[in-house]
């Protein structure tokens, strides 16, 4: 029934009929089912009795509210989002308004000031989180300052924690304040912290082609120096698989030997190898291809046994 109502045609009129079954119902299950309806027909009529729920008295309502309107609203209605956070209590329900947030801020920079502000104005430390969170997601330029401000302080869990936050901008402008704290630090923890984050926007700016090639191999090249876990190594060798050109293959190489991550670097070096070969790298791509009694898994050595035969037959 719910699926029926969602896909119904019919409009504003449909609405109606949800938001009146909304506001004839106590029952806190069938409010969110409908809630849930309004969000999926995308009932841009519906917004404004979407904000009155997400001030709702039950936490269950406030979030499905919050979560529905997300593909409905626009740079008009931060304020009324701001306001909703600032009386919120709950973390949970605080958590959900950060998606609609993001998604109503956009790219318009009156949106982005007015989440800058309330940031700078934070002094509880729930608050800060929402709004970091909040800017970090919207990658307004003018927040990226204010934000990096964390990287320059003394305590390594701020440190840290501004890297995490740092690791959600949308494009890859706070890499190099990221990698001068990574190659100064000695703290283990904000090496790590920073290192991945910088793997992060480099992968993403790699898929989005974001950057130059050499840039983004140079990025992934010096984040290699403190890639120390298998996580930060496995994400490493999957944002030179999204690059390919000779100089990933280079920095890709000591993962072909390293056991804990070469089954993936395989895979990475199987992405790069043949177009590299194809520009003219054949004996490169060559001589990084294993024997097939080095591989045990057998689809990964019928893939590699492919490449080693397509660059041996260019040959």
């Amino acid at each position: 029934a719910l699926e029926l109502l969602e896909r119904m045609e019919g409009g504003a009129a449909i609405d109606e009929v949800v938001l009146a079954r909304l506001a004839g119902t106590k029952d806190v299950g069938v409010r969110v089912d409908m809630i849930r309806v309004l969000g999926e027909r995308r009932s841009a009529g519906a917004v404004d009795d979407l904000l009155a729920l997400a001030r709702d008295d039950e936490p269950k309502v406030r979030v499905a509210a919050l979560r529905s309107m997300r593909r409905m609203v626009g740079p008009a209605e931060v304020p009324a989002l701001i306001a909703v956070v600032e009386a919120e209590p709950d973390d949970t329900v605080r958590a959900a308004a950060i998606a609609p947030l993001v998604s109503a801020c956009g790219d318009d920079p009156a949106a982005g000031e007015l989440i800058l502000d309330e940031l700078k104005q934070a002094t509880d430390p729930r608050d800060h989180d929402v709004w970091t969170r909040v800017i970090t997601a919207v990658g307004y330029p003018g927040a990226l300052p204010t934000v990096q401000a964390g990287l320059e302080s003394d305590d390594p869990e701020v440190v840290a924690y501004t890297a995490n936050r740092l690791a959600d901008w949308p494009d890859p402008a706070p890499i190099e304040s990221l990698l001068t704290v990574m190659e100064a630090s000695t703290e283990p923890e904000v090496r790590g912290r920073t290192c991945a984050a910088v793997i992060q926007l480099a992968t993403r700016a790699a898929e989005e082609r974001q950057r130059p090639d050499d840039v983004l191999v140079g990025w992934l090249g010096r984040a290699s120096a403190a890639a120390d876990s298998v996580q930060e190594k496995r994400q490493l060798v999957s944002g030179l698989a999204r690059v390919h050109t000779l100089d990933s293959l280079r920095v890709l190489e000591p993962y072909l030997r390293d056991p804990e991550v070469q089954g993936e670097a395989l895979y990475a070096l199987l992405s790069i190898g043949s177009p590299v070969a194809k520009a003219g790298h054949r004996a490169e791509v060559a001589k990084l291809v294993p024997e097939d009694s080095a591989i045990e898994d057998q689809d990964l050595r019928w893939r590699v046994g492919r490449l080693r035969s397509q660059v041996e037959d260019a040959e």
